[in-house]
């Protein structure tokens, strides 16, 4: 619980940081009366610093050790589904994903890009020649920052599908009871909000191992399938029936609309098989 609140916190403050920074340096440039005087430095530049790197460990702080919280942890697999706090109701998914992921990115984005307008545009204004390379420094920094955020960090924040596949081994003598409930739980999750399928499954060779392939529209809509009052129900009755512990795995959906070209398989590649 506390290195994913240190983890949460941590990237949440930088992300911010980055995007304060982004309009600050519009601040320094071009409106250098609004830190003219010292309690304007500090309404501008400290207070804001201070209050983007502080919010995100008194708001995590609120969400793992403050507002109740019991996931269904699970030490087999990464992440253990302990992030779930942060998605514990619609809302807190929705404030996470929005405010701490795509709005800053955006800012970052957005920002980056006003600010090497704003300088040609300065500089168009007054007749004044651009020199590029005295600004290419600036610019190699604002596109790779932009770049970064963009390509790396955003498109995890905006995913459409979100897939979460769970095996489970069964005692041989619970196999029906477990098959029962399983067919039963399906027709319970389908019909949750944001839950696109909830697909059941037994091994053909071996009846004792069954997999479940939940699909769901967003990251948010996973905490909806855990609020459930029938998600503790079903895990109290089949957690018992288990020869180990259930694991899960969560998966986004891979875009297959583009055609993709395959690399020809080497003779290396037959003989590390």
């Amino acid at each position: 619980m506390t290195w994913t609140y240190i983890d949460y916190a941590v990237f949440v403050s930088i992300t911010l940081l980055v995007a304060w920074a982004s309009i600050e340096r519009h601040i320094l440039i071009f409106h250098q009366n609004l830190v003219s005087t010292q309690i304007k430095r500090f309404l501008v530049h400290y207070l804001p610093l201070f209050t983007v790197t502080m919010y995100p460990f008194i708001y995590y702080i609120i969400i793992y050790f403050v507002l109740p919280c019991d996931p269904w942890i699970n030490f087999t697999t990464p992440g253990c589904g302990i992030s779930a706090c942060a998605y514990n109701t619609a809302f807190l998914g929705m404030w996470d994903s929005i405010a701490h992921n795509i709005v800053p990115i955006f800012i970052i984005v957005i920002f980056s890009m006003a600010l090497f307008v704003r300088i040609w545009y300065s500089k168009y204004r007054i007749n004044q020649r651009m020199r590029w390379k005295n600004y290419r420094k600036m610019s190699i920094q604002l596109l790779s920052i932009s770049a970064i955020y963009l390509i790396i960090v955003f498109p995890s924040m905006i995913l459409y599908t979100l897939y979460t596949a769970v095996h489970l081994a069964v005692k041989s003598e619970h196999v029906d009871k477990v098959k029962a409930k399983l067919i039963e739980a399906s027709r319970v999750y389908a019909k949750d909000k944001g839950t696109i399928d909830w697909f059941v499954s037994q091994d053909a060779a071996d009846p004792t191992k069954f997999a479940i392939v939940e699909r769901y529209e967003q990251q948010s809509d996973v905490q909806t399938h855990i609020n459930n009052p029938y998600y503790k129900q079903f895990g109290a009755y089949v957690k018992p029936l288990l020869t180990k512990p259930i694991e899960l795995h969560s998966l986004a959906e891979m875009d297959t609309s583009k055609d993709v070209e395959v690399p020809p398989q080497t003779w290396s590649d037959e003989t590390d098989q």
